[in-house]
């Protein structure tokens, strides 16, 4: 082997060396970073149907990290877990508290677990967040009404009807409460 071959091979080998070195170095930089990781045994509760998913569009870096903690409540609230779901909730507002639908998701949940007052407290700040939202209303109506609050809920009942954006379903829950 030729001085030039060998001083090839030399360089060669370095540079393999060098791209092992960063490569590996890089490697262990993304293994160390904090990351979301989905805890897997509870994916099978974690699908949302079209309506719930309908309402949430990932449209902003808020709305993204937000709805891993929203997918996993609906997956808790699913098996009944409210306590637990409600843990994530806050942290889905604590994430993006400016989007009316992490506040609608939240009063959802607040119904379901018997807290009618922290319900209402959640619809009202939907609403606040968007004001022509038919769900943040109906949301209010129902936390009303679980509440005792009947010609309130019965209004807002009327206004979420009249506001739009709701599912068959939540039409139909609106209408059947009015007698329509």
């Amino acid at each position: 082997m030729s001085p030039s071959e060998k001083r090839r091979a030399r360089i060669k080998a370095s540079l393999v060396l060098t791209a092992f070195m960063v490569f590996g170095a890089v490697g262990i930089w993304f293994a160390t970073k904090e990351m979301w990781i989905p805890d897997l045994s509870v994916m099978r509760a974690q699908t949302l149907t079209d309506e719930q998913a309908a309402p949430f569009p990932t449209t902003t870096m808020a709305d993204f990290k937000s709805y891993p903690f929203i997918h996993r409540a609906y997956g808790l609230m699913a098996e009944g877990q409210y306590a637990e779901a409600e843990i994530y909730l806050a942290r889905a507002r604590a994430t993006n508290p400016d989007r009316a639908q992490v506040w609608i998701i939240s009063s959802q949940a607040a119904i379901q677990s018997g807290k009618a007052g922290q319900a209402a407290e959640f619809a009202n700040e939907a609403a606040a967040r968007d004001a022509t939202s038919g769900r943040a209303i109906l949301y209010r109506a129902i936390a009303r009404d679980v509440a005792g609050e009947v010609v309130a809920a019965r209004v807002d009942y009327a206004a979420a009807l009249a506001a739009g954006g709701l599912t068959q379903a939540e039409r139909d829950l609106a209408q059947k409460t009015l007698g329509e």
